[in-house]
């Protein structure tokens, strides 16, 4: 793996988030309700956190945010 992650192009913050919010978005396009996270590593709870936080810290209350989560799933 280090020969691979000495060569690999870095990604910034803000781009691992961005595409880690689509992987999660096209999860629940498909159906899939939860998963498991198994190589947490370098920063991937900042990364989870910062995420959980842009989408608003957690579930929906109210019927107007279960609009605005439906309307990001199409």
């Amino acid at each position: 793996m280090e020969l691979v992650a000495r060569v690999m192009p870095a990604e910034s913050f803000g781009e691992r988030k961005a595409r880690l919010a689509e992987l999660f978005t096209e999860f629940s396009r498909s159906g899939l309700t939860g998963a498991h996270v198994m190589d947490c590593g370098e920063d991937s709870l900042e990364l989870y956190r910062a995420l959980e936080e842009d989408l608003g810290g957690g579930p929906p209350a109210a019927p107007a945010d279960l609009a605005v989560v439906h309307a990001r799933q199409q």
